[in-house]
């Protein structure tokens, strides 16, 4: 679920998975975050900080980092915060966050993610399932 707030220059990006997913008997669950407490779980996720570029952005006009300001955890809600604040000759700041090299997703499984997104141009939130091996090239071949 997104929380969304809004004022002259900021719009809150709040993604929850809360656990209304039934599995099969023959499923085990092997991981998930409900975002409790006041911090991101590092031993689950890590940011990518920088401009987008170099193969893994798409000229976004934000620079991405880890600052507080770009995100918060709270209410069992993360929440992506992207700022107009010009920064890295890019005119917003906000947060990307990747389970890469945390933990890897195999398949046969079911992956449930629920996240809302809120409205607004130049927005492009995502969720990634980005392959651990290049198995077919470099972006998208891959992905």
């Amino acid at each position: 679920m997104i929380s969304e707030t809004a004022n002259q220059d900021t719009s809150s990006i709040t993604i929850h998975k809360r656990n209304t997913l039934s599995l099969d008997s023959d499923l085990n669950l092997i991981w998930q975050d409900e975002f409790e407490g006041v911090e991101l779980d590092r031993d689950k996720w890590d940011f990518q900080t920088g401009n987008g570029v170099n193969g893994w952005g798409n000229n976004e006009l934000q620079f991405y980092t880890s600052k507080p300001a770009n995100h918060r955890v709270s209410d069992g809600l993360l929440k992506i915060i992207p700022l107009y604040h010009p920064d890295h000759n890019k005119p917003f700041t906000s947060s990307k966050l990747v389970t890469k090299d945390k933990f890897n997703f195999s398949s046969p499984g079911i992956i449930s993610v629920r996240f809302k997104v809120p409205r607004g141009q130049g927005l492009w939130p995502a969720i990634w399932m980005m392959p651990v091996n290049n198995k077919f090239g470099g972006w998208p071949k891959s992905g």
